[in-house]
């Protein structure tokens, strides 16, 4: 009993252990946060995703701003992720997708015929993507279209300022 328990930690430890360690392929990250407002107020929820100007792979490269509206970005690779970014220049797309208020019940939905429900989550779909298209200018919301570009030269990092407002 004894050693199938402590064959089964080994084995724990051993993927847990698998799983933090820097993948090959995995770049050196500097610090880069990103703060955003809506004059003078701060947007939180916003997801900002960076697209490098060089080949990245299967990077992913985003953060989501807090309260505060500061995001302090992140690269993942696979499972493996760590708070920066690699050296690089960069344009930054922003999304929010706000939340619509249901007019039925969770339980007023499950009645529902499928065809019906299919029907209802089409609408609700369809008002999140307005909702969206007016919480951020749509400049904002493309990578061929963004004017948030910046380029981060060294360990120091960088810090992003955008205001809504400007766009």
């Amino acid at each position: 009993m004894f050693r199938i328990i402590f064959v089964s930690l080994y084995i724990l430890l051993f993927y847990q252990s698998g799983c933090s360690e820097k993948p090959s392929g995995f770049p050196n990250v500097y610090p880069c946060q990103i703060i955003v407002h809506n004059g003078e107020q701060p947007e939180k929820d916003v997801r900002i995703i960076l697209y490098p100007s060089f080949a990245s792979g299967s990077l992913l490269i985003q953060g989501q701003t807090d309260i505060a509206g500061s995001a302090t970005i992140s690269t993942s690779l696979n499972r493996f992720s760590r708070q920066g970014v690699p050296k690089g220049k960069y344009t930054a797309v922003f999304e929010k997708i706000p939340e619509t208020e249901s007019s039925l019940s969770k339980k007023e939905i499950e009645t529902m015929k499928p065809v019906q429900r299919e029907a209802y989550y089409k609408e609700q779909t369809k008002k999140r993507l307005e909702l969206q298209k007016k919480a951020l200018p749509v400049v904002l919301q493309k990578p061929a279209a963004s004017p948030i570009k910046f380029e981060v030269k060294d360990e120091i990092g960088i810090v992003v300022n955008v205001n809504l407002k400007d766009y």
